[in-house]
């Protein structure tokens, strides 16, 4: 009797753990929204100082070199129009359509920018954020 009990005892708390870890994550993911959304609305306004905090280490170079040519163009809109959480890599893929032209012309372009997400450890903030890992669009 009492190896039932410690049995059904070790099973809720195991199942109790469980679903405590998914719905961290969940809060995890929804909080990379307001990540996404803020990047992207750096971004927009040419804010790039600023933008770069949310690119990880790796990909700054790269974003460093694409951003004479985003502040080229004049962003009019974005959009996030889809959301794939990779579990293998704890990373989530993002397309955000964009909506820019170049002046002096005045030709609305469109491209679909994938922005890989990364949760990362950062050491100076002493625990783990979402980290762009890809840099800039190309804005031609």
């Amino acid at each position: 009797m009492k190896t039932r009990t410690g049995l059904g005892l070790l099973l809720l708390i195991a199942v109790l753990a469980v679903c405590g870890c998914q719905k961290a994550m969940k809060d995890v993911r929804e909080d990379l929204l307001g990540t996404i959304k803020q990047y992207n609305e750096l971004v927009r306004l040419k804010d790039f100082d600023k933008a770069k905090q949310f690119v990880a280490e790796s990909a700054r170079g790269e974003f460093d070199a694409r951003a004479p040519m985003a502040r080229a163009a004049t962003i009019s809109e974005y959009r996030i129009i889809k959301r794939e959480f990779v579990t293998t890599s704890d990373q989530e893929i993002v397309q955000v359509e964009i909506d820019y032209a170049i002046p002096p012309s005045t030709e609305k372009k469109t491209l679909i920018n994938e922005q890989k997400w990364s949760f990362l450890y950062i050491r100076d903030e002493g625990g783990k954020r979402w980290r762009l890992v890809t840099p800039l669009p190309e804005f031609k």
